[in-house]
């Protein structure tokens, strides 16, 4: 059996640095981190070749003397917790004492300092061992050198990526940084080139450096406290969205940080706004009780753990989703129109103020020959001025208006129009139950009867009652038809661990039910069936996404088709 010995310290630094200093970016995370604790106003970052030949982090904090240089760079060291009362009210970024001694470990280090009227003192440590120390010349605060960064640890060089990569998760960190400590001026440098920086003043100017102007320009801001969370949050208009979530960005106590409840529960928000695999961008700004907020559960800070986690994404969700509704009701002059690619100049259009859609119909449209001449028909007070030219595939409504070709797809124009009847109608009914004579047998699967069976006291509030599998009571808002849908909408609730109100209930229903209620793809449409269904979308404070999120006009512009014909290049 293999004898326990005791690891040395060194080791032991090795093996930590493995979850603290996993790139060059790690690195300039938790120096950055460390400056920021220390009352840095102003905070410079130098990289050369993408962070492996040098980093520098300077900072005008308050700096340490000749002692604390050569603690800083022990294990556990830390000047930011000194009791188990302590970990329970952090306030600052780093507090585990791990992260200097774990890069000294890996790389050569030299940290320089100097304290308010005290001279600047200089240390160099390379594998936790001090090389050289003296006195030197520096302004207040403190500057860290990392040089000849994992050139004792070369294994890990296998997992670095090509330099483009390494580059951009420098400047992603940098961004956080920087829209996480928006009083605190940031500086990034390449290889002795500004790359960009913050000054360290106002919200809107710090968006409009690191998202860019045009995003700035469509954002709204949200303030209130929920459950005693104070919540900041600048919500960039739906008709800017991304690929994926990365550009949701959560602070809490202005520490960047990963929350899939709260990320999800913004996401959820957007729902009916974005078309189905888009995302929102957001910067969310959260001011929590320290002792609400476990910051110990991630080696590089990024997760936390929330009292009553899903309790204020729940809340979080439901205002910004009447926030939203009520601020973004009327789309663009011209509605989300993407095939393949993002339409850029629809963005520009958007961006620049046209927010207010035409009222009347355009009296000259562009010159498109009409499909089928016979059913020509112009819808009547629609913002878009759209005339009617034809069906194709008996799926798409075609129509030539002030901004080129447009389709339409009839199911979801049809599911958007039924699905904002239904949803009002059924908010607004009364909530009685009817009681069967003689109780119904449901044809579910026993997986499903499982749910209900151990969810009876939900299942109950919501109006529906059971006596073995047998449904013998259910809500009068409820269409006898669509009982089984009803009850499965409950069921998928409960399956995906969400919350399961009477309004998140009636949302899935009332989805499920326009859908299956709606006029279906391959279906012939007359000309007044069609002027009914668009003048009714119109009317709709919505009419870009279907309730599942999925587009329901699409544009070509003249342009682009003309690109298509080689007419123009």
């Amino acid at each position: 059996m293999p004898k326990i010995i005791k690891m040395d310290d060194h080791l032991a630094n090795l093996i930590a640095a493995g979850e603290v200093v996993e790139r060059p970016a790690s690195i300039i995370k938790e120096l950055c981190e460390n400056s920021i604790d220390a009352g840095a106003t102003r905070i410079k970052i130098e990289v050369f070749e993408q962070g492996l030949g040098k980093i520098i982090i300077t900072d005008n904090g308050i700096g340490m003397d000749k002692e604390d240089l050569h603690l800083a760079v022990l294990s556990h060291a830390t000047s930011k917790i000194h009791s188990e009362q302590d970990l329970n009210n952090i306030l600052t970024n780093g507090f585990r004492g791990e992260a200097l001694a774990s890069i000294a470990s890996v790389a050569k280090i030299k940290l320089s300092s100097r304290m308010k009227d005290s001279d600047a003192y200089f240390v160099l440590y390379e594998q936790n061992q001090c090389l050289d120390e003296g006195l030197t010349t520096l302004p207040l605060g403190t500057k860290i050198e990392v040089m000849e960064v994992f050139a004792n640890v070369p294994a890990r060089f296998k997992y670095l990526k090509n330099e483009q990569y390494e580059k951009n998760q420098i400047i992603s960190v940098f961004e956080k940084l920087a829209l996480s400590n928006p009083k605190i001026a940031f500086s990034l440098y390449f290889d002795d080139k500004l790359y960009k920086e913050t000054l360290g003043s106002q919200e809107s100017l710090l968006i409009e450096t690191i998202l860019g102007k045009n995003i700035y320009q469509d954002c709204m801001l949200f303030e209130e406290e929920i459950t005693k969370v104070k919540a900041k949050i600048y919500l960039v208009s739906p008709f800017i969205s991304r690929a994926n979530r990365k550009s949701i960005h959560l602070f809490i106590n202005n520490r960047p940080i990963n929350n899939y409840a709260l990320t999800q529960a913004i996401i959820n928000a957007y729902v009916g706004l974005l078309m189905t695999n888009r995302y929102p961008i957001v910067l969310a700004y959260l001011e929590i009780d320290p002792q609400l907020i476990d910051v110990n559960v991630h080696p590089q800070k990024l997760e936390v753990k929330l009292a009553n986690e899903m309790m204020l994404a729940y809340s979080l969700e439901s205002k910004l989703k009447d926030f939203l509704q009520s601020n973004f009701k009327k789309p663009l002059a011209a509605p989300v129109a993407k095939i393949n690619a993002i339409k850029e100049q629809l963005i520009l259009d958007a961006t620049q103020g046209a927010l207010t859609p035409p009222t009347k119909a355009v009296t000259q449209p562009i010159e498109v020959s009409p499909i089928v001449p016979e059913i020509k028909v112009t819808i009547n007070d629609n913002p878009l001025g759209l005339e009617y030219i034809g069906q194709f595939s008996g799926t798409y409504l075609l129509f030539q208006g002030q901004n080129g070709l447009y389709l339409i797809d009839q199911h979801a124009a049809a599911e958007k129009v039924k699905y904002e009847h239904l949803i009002k109608s059924y908010l607004e009914a009364d909530f009685s139950q009817i009681n069967l004579l003689f109780p119904l047998s449901l044809n579910l699967m026993s997986e499903d009867l499982r749910i209900i069976e151990n969810n009876l006291d939900l299942f109950n509030q919501l109006g529906f009652k059971f006596e073995k599998a047998l449904l013998s009571a259910y809500p009068s808002i409820i269409n006898e038809k669509d009982l089984e849908l009803a009850i499965e909408s409950v069921i998928n609730l409960i399956k995906a661990q969400r919350p399961v109100t009477l309004y998140d209930y009636i949302q899935d229903l009332v989805i499920n039910v326009s859908c299956k209620r709606s006029v279906k793809a391959n279906t012939f449409l007359s000309s007044l069936e069609v002027k009914k269904l668009v003048s009714d979308l119109f009317l709709l404070p919505n009419y870009m996404t279907c309730p599942h999120g999925r587009p329901i006009i699409v544009n070509l512009s003249l342009k682009e088709i003309e690109k298509m014909f080689k007419r123009i290049v």
